[in-house]
């Protein structure tokens, strides 16, 4: 039988009796320690809770609108945009024309169709002219012109606002001219000029009536004595 010799037996003992825990001294685990009462979670109160709601609330809506502004865009070719835009015409306020009926001394009398603020000259062009020189000056070639109304050029040159076969124009005669009007006197004649700023020119001879001051008896007597 084998035997360790005495030298090394004592040398073993000793390194047993450095690594090996004293008599009475068990090893122990390293735990934590444990939770005290004072270490527990505090518990909250309704207010308490409802702060944190409100809160967690607002940090949603905040993240979620800076998710909103950061993503991604459709892009809109410009040519596109462009062929959308001018499809759709765009409207007009009041009408882009005016339609007024020329007739008398011009070339090609019947409606002449001009933008908004053209004037008689531009009128009677469009009519071919007048027939005469003599004939522009029985208008107002520089009046703008009012949709609807008739302009009557006289061959003999008579002015408008005169007497032309013994007619006074309603568009141009002074309060002077009117006074010579059967029925019409001083303040009567001053009724039809207010009108006649206030309203613009006289469309028709009809639209007479609607001076304040004539009646149908009267309006029965002027006809036959005025003109566009």
């Amino acid at each position: 039988m084998f035997s360790v010799p005495p030298a090394i037996q004592a040398r073993l003992e000793r390194l047993a009796q450095q690594w090996l825990p004293e008599h009475g001294h068990e090893p122990q685990l390293l735990l934590p320690p444990a939770r005290t009462e004072s270490a527990r979670i505090p518990r909250l109160d309704a207010r308490s809770w409802r702060v944190l709601v409100t809160l967690g609330s607002v940090a949603f809506l905040i993240v979620g609108w800076m998710w909103w502004q950061g993503r991604a865009q459709p892009v809109v070719p410009i040519a596109d945009h462009l062929v959308t835009s001018t499809a759709t015409p765009l409207p007009t306020v009041g009408g882009s024309e005016v339609v007024v009926h020329v007739v008398g001394a011009v070339r090609r009398p019947g409606l002449v169709h001009l933008a908004v603020g053209s004037r008689v000259a531009e009128a009677l062009k469009a009519a071919g002219g007048a027939t005469s020189t003599k004939a522009e000056g029985s208008v107002n070639l520089a009046r703008i012109l009012v949709d609807g109304e008739q302009i009557r050029l006289d061959a003999s040159g008579a002015a408008a606002g005169g007497a032309s076969d013994g007619k006074v124009s309603l568009n141009s005669a002074s309060a002077q001219q009117f006074e010579e009007l059967p029925g019409v006197g001083p303040v009567l004649a001053q009724r039809i000029l207010d009108y006649r700023k206030e309203h613009g020119s006289f469309r028709s001879i009809d639209e007479l009536d609607e001076v304040s001051g004539i009646g149908t008896a009267l309006m029965s007597q002027l006809r036959a004595h005025v003109q566009m």
